[in-house]
């Protein structure tokens, strides 16, 4: 595992980045299922911050956590975890979408018509 602001190799952050995606699925299930829960909780909190309108997809939350990494390398572009993490989430990210199953079959979508009493 690369420590912060180690020299990163190609190799060397993909191969991390590999060896992290890995291991996150013991503790949070699979990128699908994961994205598709933030998708939903996301989805939710705009939903009631700002109107329905839209849905996210596991893939939308796959490039918003990519941007966050890319933000917080703006702050500091030597710290090596937000470049294995930034390349982990855009391995997850073209898997879910380039799924042969579609990505319509992890969409998560926003029903407004629930009775919340």
């Amino acid at each position: 595992m690369a420590q912060p602001n180690t020299h990163l190799t190609k190799a060397l952050l993909l191969d991390t980045a590999k060896e992290t995606v890995a291991g996150r699925g013991k503790n949070y299930g699979t990128p699908e299922d994961n994205f598709a829960r933030i998708a939903n909780h996301w989805e939710m909190f705009l939903v009631n911050r700002y109107g329905s309108g839209f849905s996210l997809t596991p893939g939308d939350v796959a490039v918003m956590m990519a941007l966050m990494k890319i933000a917080r390398l703006e702050h500091d572009p030597r710290h090596a975890d937000s470049w294995i993490d930034l390349a982990g989430y855009a391995a997850c990210g073209a898997e879910i979408e380039t799924s042969p199953f579609g990505i319509e079959s992890v969409t998560v979508t926003f029903q407004d018509d629930l009775d919340c009493a």
